[in-house]
């Protein structure tokens, strides 16, 4: 999914082409966890895991998208980690909190 952007975060930073290197695992690990925030994956990242409700507010819609594709990704990857019995669990979690927001006592 994100590629493009380590690749270009590398050049940027590092001058690297990754395409162009041979690069061990280990070395490849350190470089990628000293990416700064000013590269390319960097800003993704932080429009990925932003949680400032006013900071949300002033995001542009292209950045809205970014995030909103990155929870729906990330939902799906958990729904599909989830056992029956867990789905099972959410979904009876989910109707008790409905009963307890909606029903009346009884009336219909």
């Amino acid at each position: 999914m994100d590629k493009d952007l380590i690749e270009s975060s590398f050049a940027k930073q590092y001058g690297i082409r990754l395409s162009k290197e041979d690069m061990h695992y280990p070395e490849y690990r350190r470089f990628f966890n000293g990416l700064m925030d000013d590269t390319p994956l960097g800003r993704i990242i932080s429009i990925r895991s932003e949680k400032d409700k006013e900071t949300l507010k002033r995001m542009g819609a292209g950045e809205k998208k970014i995030r909103s594709d990155w929870i729906k990704f990330r939902s799906k990857q958990k729904m599909n980690s989830m056992t029956l019995k867990e789905k099972e669990e959410q979904v009876l979690a989910f109707q008790e909190a409905m009963k307890k927001a909606f029903w009346k006592g009884g009336k219909k």
